[in-house]
């Protein structure tokens, strides 16, 4: 006999920051910030999250999960922009390879060949302006499929991903340019004109995303979040955890999204939303 419930269902795709954040079994409920947002709403939950997960295999695992089932919230968290998960030519489809910079992991990870593979990609073919470029299509397109079904959707931001240089660039130009950012646009071996048109493609981008969807495009990322670690000793702790929490749900609860179902102990309203526009962190 199948069983129903009317409970409602929450959405989670991210890397490893969404699918446990360091945490063991035993803590995740306690400490893990999907776990916080469901218990604070009294929802059901599928996280979707894989650690070293690319943004890529986040857009697509966000959307095919929507065409399968249906959730009241979903909650996306945005990995590196220098992520990368290979398939292999033969006849695969179920199993990537992840290769994200160092060691492979994953399908025939061991094997040389994908190994050397890996550090041709890192060593000639990671662009990091057009990485950018394909992550800022990936938000405005899926920003607009959400839109477009009426689905109640917010954006974590993992890992900056320049977010901070763009925003200052909206209200100074090119005056607080990050030494990342001018590296970047090969700021001091290209011509002016060249940078102009590469920086006025980015932000042409980047002014299509809606910031008022995001819970913390206006603030540091999750990744950045140094107050504690978890129980692994490289990802964001307790303290990170519990942060996050309260963006979302203030977030969330300024849009009128989820009815909360308690009200946990701490200061939720300290730590804003989006926002409306764009704007330095505070």
């Amino acid at each position: 006999m199948a069983v129903t419930t009317n409970k409602r269902r929450i959405l989670f795709v991210g890397c490893s920051f969404t699918a446990d954040s360091g945490f063991t079994l035993d803590h995740q409920a306690q400490y893990h910030w999907p776990w916080l947002v469901s218990q604070h709403y009294d929802c059901l939950f599928h996280n979707a999250g894989i650690g070293g997960s690319s943004n890529d295999a986040i857009f697509h695992r966000t959307i095919q999960n929507l065409a399968t089932s249906c959730y009241d919230l979903v909650v996306v968290q945005w990995s590196g922009i220098d992520r990368y998960w290979a398939y292999l030519a033969d006849d695969n489809i179920d199993n990537f390879t992840i290769l994200n910079g160092g060691r492979p992991v994953g399908f025939r990870s061991d094997q040389k060949y994908v190994q050397d593979y890996g550090r041709l990609h890192y060593s000639y073919f990671n662009n990091q302006y057009m990485n950018l470029c394909h992550w800022l299509s990936k938000i405005i397109s899926l920003e607009s499929l959400l839109k477009s079904r009426n689905q109640p959707f917010i954006f974590v931001k993992g890992f900056d991903n320049y977010i901070k240089d763009l925003i200052c660039c909206v209200g100074y130009g090119h005056d607080r340019m990050s030494p990342e950012l001018r590296g970047l646009l090969n700021f001091h071996n290209s011509p002016d004109h060249l940078i102009e048109n590469r920086l006025e493609q980015l932000m042409a981008l980047f002014l299509m995303i809606d910031p008022t969807v995001w819970a913390n495009l206006n603030h540091n990322a999750f990744n950045d979040l140094s107050l504690d670690l978890s129980d692994d000793g490289e990802h964001p702790g307790p303290l990170a955890n519990e942060s996050l929490f309260w963006k979302i749900v203030t977030h969330c609860d300024r849009r009128g999204g989820l009815t909360p179902s308690y009200t946990r102990q701490g200061q939720g309203g300290t730590w804003g939303g989006g926002g409306g526009s764009y704007g330095e962190d505070d």
